[in-house]
């Protein structure tokens, strides 16, 4: 791809990112400009405890049942990846923070498995937990693989002003792992330390001198890619997660608006059926108050990448009323006569 060009300049594909769920890549309309990521963070609050649980298993958020349609999340009650007590012992066990885990997870340095119960539910298989117990340079290196950054550090690992770190991320040249809000509400986006390393060592030409035309474009006229591009690392590995082609359906309708989704799924059932695999497009509690804010990143708003997740429910619908018809559509059983 040209440097030269409005599109985002991109690193080679992350482990995040495989899938074959992530929007293409087009030039963003302009969005409401995004508060600077390099606002000091607060210490993590501490989750509620919850009901033991097996070992190892990250639970999702019930589904919003407020709405037939509504499969976004609303204020107050903004849909996460439930951390038992057992996934912290797991992850105190690694030696890994609670964020570190998310991470692990987030970029596939950590495996999982479905297990039963509420759909999307998954566990962090025996086999991996012991081999990392027993290995300390193994242990080190996944520690080293899930570190995150902020954008004031992760322009010193680049050695760059945190003003063209946010220029670069705004571009597209890099896709946050995850994000937060800080006491000050503002949106903190994080960064994997390797991923930034290996976007150095691409793309030097990035770091020093002047911004390619397209990109200098691009920003002026508001262009933030860091929203949809952390969509659409999420959506892959969800998409990756799903246990069947249903749940693989709710994964793009978790994104549309219900006008949306109503044109796309004009059957009622179906629609319930998409609402109660909602995905916990959150992996754990951002933090903060403004949930006005998160809702913004929870859907896709520029058309280009509307039309993208369209086109993939319409692709796993096909697939999944193929495969097993929604509830009041199976064909009744036979009688004797």
């Amino acid at each position: 791809m040209s440097p030269h060009t409005t599109q985002p300049h991109t690193e080679p594909s992350t482990p995040g990112e495989r899938g074959g769920i992530a929007p293409p890549h087009h030039p963003a309309q302009p969005s409401p400009a995004q508060p600077s990521p390099a606002q000091p963070s607060p210490a993590q609050p501490s989750p509620a405890r919850p009901s033991p649980a097996r070992p190892g298993i990250v639970t999702a958020a019930p589904p919003l049942l407020g709405g037939e349609d509504d499969v976004r999340p609303r204020p107050g009650d903004v849909p996460t990846g439930a951390w038992t007590r057992g996934t912290r012992t797991v992850a105190r066990e690694l030696g890994l923070r609670r964020h570190e885990f998310e991470a692990a997870i987030e970029l596939g340095a950590l495996p999982t498995l479905p297990c039963a119960g509420p759909p999307w539910r998954r566990r962090v298989p025996r086999a991996a937990l012991d081999r990392l117990r027993g290995d300390r340079r193994t242990r080190a290196g996944l520690r080293d693989r899930v570190h995150l950054v902020n954008a004031t550090d992760g322009a010193a690992l680049l050695g760059i002003s945190t003003a063209r770190f946010t220029r670069l991320a705004r571009g597209g040249c890099f896709s946050p792992v995850g994000f937060h809000l800080n006491r000050y509400q503002a949106l903190v986006w994080r960064y994997s330390a390797r991923e930034l390393r290996d976007f150095a060592g691409y793309c030097p030409h990035l770091l020093r001198g002047r911004a390619p035309d397209g990109l200098r474009r691009a920003l002026a006229a508001g262009t933030d890619w860091r929203p949809r591009k952390w969509r659409g690392r999420r959506t892959a590995l969800l998409a990756r997660q799903a246990t069947g082609p249903w749940e693989k359906a709710a994964v793009p309708a978790a994104l549309l608006e219900p006008p949306t989704l109503r044109e796309l799924v004009p059957d009622p059932e179906e629609r319930t059926r998409l609402r109660l695999l909602r995905p916990p497009l959150l992996p754990a509690d951002p933090g903060g108050t403004r949930t006005d804010r998160i809702r913004e990143i929870l859907r896709a708003t520029d058309p280009d990448e509307i039309r993208w997740y369209r086109s993939l429910l319409g692709r796993h619908l096909t697939e999944a009323r193929a495969a097993r018809p929604a509830p009041g559509e199976e064909p009744a059983p036979c009688t004797a006569r």
